[in-house]
């Protein structure tokens, strides 16, 4: 638990019948990145939908994106509520 696969799950336990959630992982980003990084990317994303469910339940459609930018993971989370918001991060696979 607490690695890139276990973002998938995540994501489909929190979607919902009111809730749409879409994984966009760029296929740049490779399985073997240190665990370090697949940890704090887990729970970024977990802190992120925590935070939807509970300041922004009217939001329809919430996506979650992993990038890999050079040597950088590139976690965003943004949701279709009317105040948007977005919970970024980055860390090095180096």
């Amino acid at each position: 638990m607490g690695d890139l696969a276990s973002i998938v799950e995540l994501t489909e336990g929190f979607a919902s019948p009111v809730q749409k959630v879409t994984l966009r992982r760029d296929p740049a980003v490779p399985d073997d990145l240190p665990h370090e990084v697949q940890a704090a990317a887990f729970r970024v994303v977990q802190e992120a939908l925590t935070n939807v469910r509970r300041h922004a339940a009217d939001a329809a459609e919430v996506t979650v994106g992993l990038r890999r930018e050079g040597d950088r993971l590139e976690v965003s989370v943004t949701d279709s509520s009317r105040r948007p918001r977005t919970a970024a991060a980055s860390a090095s696979s180096a």
